[in-house]
């Protein structure tokens, strides 16, 4: 196996899901792990409120076009630092811009400081079916709707950040070993 990443989207955006209630102060912050987040701050972001939808795409993967997705893990670092939050959806999106697979979202609460959430894994698809068509376009991505669940709540992402494990079928590693081979041997026999 072999992994690409972890990496961090070079497009950031939000849109209402199906019930947002807050948007997001700026989305351009989850593009780096540099301390600028994301934010919501809003008074009227109160209990049962969601956030509109944050969303992280255009990774720059460029995963071999005859490999097997084997996992896509997810890392959000993320805190309520105000009130309370937890996650309402984390799901990706196809190279259409549509949302697929398995909904990662936990009913956790988020940390007061910063701490770094994992969805996925190494061995976890999402049941999305992924290919390296799908990671490799610029709309792939992930999508995260945050859930208020205390009055005057204020939340942060400093990043979300995507690694994908894959898999080169055997023959096209034989012949990258083959073609070193040959390689060295002319090199060697000048």
């Amino acid at each position: 196996m072999a992994t690409a990443g972890p990496r961090y989207p070079g497009t950031t955006g939000s849109e209402i899901g199906p019930s947002g209630d807050n948007d997001w102060i700026s989305t351009s912050p989850i593009t780096a792990d540099d301390g600028s987040e994301a934010q919501i701050t809003a008074a009227t972001y109160d209990a049962n409120d969601h956030s509109y939808r944050l969303k992280a795409t255009n990774f720059g993967f460029t995963v071999p076009s005859d490999a097997t997705i084997d996992g896509i893990t997810v890392e959000i670092d993320r805190r309520a630092f105000n009130g309370a939050a937890e996650d309402q959806e984390v799901r990706l999106y196809d190279a259409n811009a549509a949302l697929v697979g398995t909904d990662k979202q936990t009913a956790t609460a988020w940390p007061a400081t910063t701490a770094i959430a994992t969805y996925g894994g190494a061995a976890d698809t999402w049941t999305a079916s992924p290919t390296p068509a799908m990671v490799n376009d610029p709309d792939f991505g992930v999508a995260l709707i945050v859930l208020a669940t205390a009055n005057n709540t204020d939340i942060g992402v400093d990043f979300i950040r995507v690694t994908i494990t894959y898999t080169v079928p055997a023959a096209a590693l034989a012949g990258v070993a083959a073609s070193t081979s040959t390689a060295t041997g002319a090199l060697t026999t000048g």
